[in-house]
């Protein structure tokens, strides 16, 4: 057997000590090996003679090299230079950096290689732009072909090619920016393209999951293609188009599958809803309304962006809500309205302000109790307001307005105004007078064309019947064929209205259709402007035949400008 050698074992203290040593030892190594990186002139050569002989060899052949590198570029230009006369200039070069530095030239070494140096790294540039130039064209086609994982890779090498040319080689001065920018665009394009495409066949799979009825699968496939669409407008929105709208889409998407399961739920308990109060059983019903709406506010706080949560959506759930259950109260409204009409056509004042009182009640409790629904619109409860207002002038006003309707030629259903409206009908039912003419006969004048609409509209609710302004048509018609002798114009008016029906009615028994006023009558409601009829005090006899209407602005008012009005005939009327 080999016999194994004993060694004794060290102290600790022999241990510390050979620890310390070699500590050192590593020290001063490491500071030999970065002493030896630092810059040291050349080695100078045993014979000194020999060595400087050497180096002016070098300074020599490098400017006669450079020389004929200059002499050949003045012949074939800077575009003809092959690769040669490139290995020429790089030898020069090279031998000029090998002078500098057996030298020491520091002060002088820019002067000496910096024009070899910056015509070298021009021709390399140039030559690296091309092989730029032609990876650009490789990549552009295999773009052309829809191969963009090829695509990027070649406009990456193409980028890596420019980066050397602005780095490397940038005393050559042939950095691109505009190029590069060109190349970044074309990389990020051919590596959003195939980010795009995957983001539209993940909706493609979703919405055929939706097809399926599978909401929570399509909503995962909804969730992948939103971050890829994410991924887009993050980090290749300068080369795509931002895909805010679709992402915003998606998220709509997501949401709305998602709860779409707890909406059915919903759905049902709204149909349940409805169950029970064709069953006549409304408390229980509005329980369940009630009910639905509290899942749906629930669901909103879960999933805010979805479709079955959306305000427009809550809103016409209450409405449905509100509508159904106040059916009943709004049909006996409206019947209590159309009786009050009736009352008012009787003139049973008593009964018109028993009925106003109560309805406008009705109204008020309506709008409270069911506030997501216009079930009294804004039009009935001003008709409620005014009536209770008027009601104790109900007969007043009804003895000075319907004597005076005589019936239209050619309309048994419709009665005209014999004369323009007075004053003192306009005044007691609007309680005001704009006329520039005061007088109590005298036409109302002065009024634009909506302020006629509300005589009309106010006329009618204190009658219980339809009141408005007379058509082109109507006007004619109750012209007749022959005008009255006695016309209030300017030959015999002295320019100034006179009492409306103070002269002599024509055939149909009308008067003041022609002079006096002109009338206003019913106009397109869209257009800016109506027509007036009939002429006035200030116009010529012999003109009103052919000049009976006009075109005015539906805001202009005239003291020669008033009203007459037609209303459906009364219900016994023959």
């Amino acid at each position: 057997m080999r016999k194994t050698t004993q060694y004794p074992m060290h102290s600790g203290k022999t241990l510390k000590i050979l620890l310390i040593v070699l500590a050192c030892g590593t020290v001063m190594a490491a500071s030999h090996f970065i002493a030896s990186l630092e810059t040291k002139p050349a080695p100078r050569a045993a014979d000194p003679v020999k060595y400087r002989r050497e180096t002016e060899d070098l300074q020599k052949k490098s400017q006669e090299m450079w020389e004929r590198f200059l002499n050949v570029r003045s012949v074939k230009g800077h575009d003809n230079l092959d690769k040669e006369d490139i290995k020429m200039l790089e030898s020069a070069l090279t031998m000029r950096e090998e002078y500098v530095l057996r030298t020491e030239l520091k002060n002088d070494s820019k002067m000496l290689i910096e024009p070899m140096r910056e015509q070298w790294q021009l021709l390399k540039a140039r030559e690296s732009r091309e092989r730029s130039i032609a990876a650009e064209k490789a990549a552009d086609a295999a773009y052309a072909g829809n191969d963009y994982a090829t695509a990027a890779r070649i406009y990456t090498t193409a980028l890596e090619i420019e980066d050397e040319i602005g780095g490397r080689f940038g005393l050559g001065n042939l950095k691109d920016i505009t190029r590069i920018s060109s190349l970044n665009a074309k990389l990020r394009s051919s590596r959003a393209i195939p980010i795009r495409k995957e983001a539209l066949e993940l909706e493609e799979k979703a919405d055929a999951l939706v097809a399926k009825k599978s909401w929570q699968e399509a909503a995962e496939k909804y969730t992948e293609a939103r971050k890829k669409w994410e991924l887009l407008n993050s980090q290749y929105s300068s080369v795509t188009v931002l895909e805010r709208t679709r992402t915003n889409q998606l998220d709509v998407k997501i949401a709305t599958f998602r709860s779409t399961p707890e909406h059915e739920r919903l759905q049902n308990r709204i149909g349940r809803a409805r169950r029970l109060y064709e069953e006549g059983r409304a408390v229980l019903a509005a329980k369940e309304w009630d009910a639905a709406l509290s899942g749906y506010a629930d669901l909103s706080k879960l999933y805010p962006k979805s479709e079955h949560v959306a305000k427009a959506t809550l809103t016409a759930l209450r409405q449905d809500r509100d509508r159904t259950l106040s059916e009943q109260e709004i049909n006996a409204f409206t019947s209590n309205l159309s009786a009050t009409d009736q009352a008012i056509r009787e003139a049973k004042v008593q009964d018109v302000a028993n009925f106003t009182r109560i309805l406008q009640q009705d109204a008020d409790r309506l709008r409270q109790k069911y506030p997501s629904i216009i079930l009294v619109n804004d039009e009935t409860y001003a008709k409620l307001q005014y009536l209770r207002v008027k009601v104790e002038e109900l007969l007043l006003i009804q003895n000075k307005f319907l004597p005076l309707l005589k019936p239209l030629p050619g309309a048994d259903e419709l009665r005209m105004l014999q004369s323009e409206v007075p004053q003192s009908l306009y005044s007691a039912v609007m309680g005001s007078n704009p006329s520039a003419t005061p007088g109590e006969h005298l036409p109302v004048e002065s009024l634009n064309y909506t302020e006629a609409l509300l005589f009309c509209q106010r006329i009618g609710w204190l009658t219980g019947r339809i009141v408005r302004l007379p058509t082109q048509e109507e006007f004619r018609r109750a012209l007749g064929t022959n005008a009255a002798a006695q016309l209030w114009t300017i030959e015999n008016s002295g320019g100034n209205t006179h009492s409306v029906a103070s002269g002599d009615p024509n055939e149909n028994g009308f008067y003041d259709l022609l002079g006096n006023v002109a009338e206003w009558v019913s106009s397109d409601a869209a257009a800016a402007f109506a027509w007036e009829f009939g002429g006035h005090c200030q116009s010529a006899r012999n003109t009103l035949a052919n000049s009976l209407e006009q075109s005015v602005a539906k805001r202009e008012k005239s003291r020669l400008r008033g009203i007459r009005v037609v209303a459906e005939a009364p219900k016994d009327s023959k």
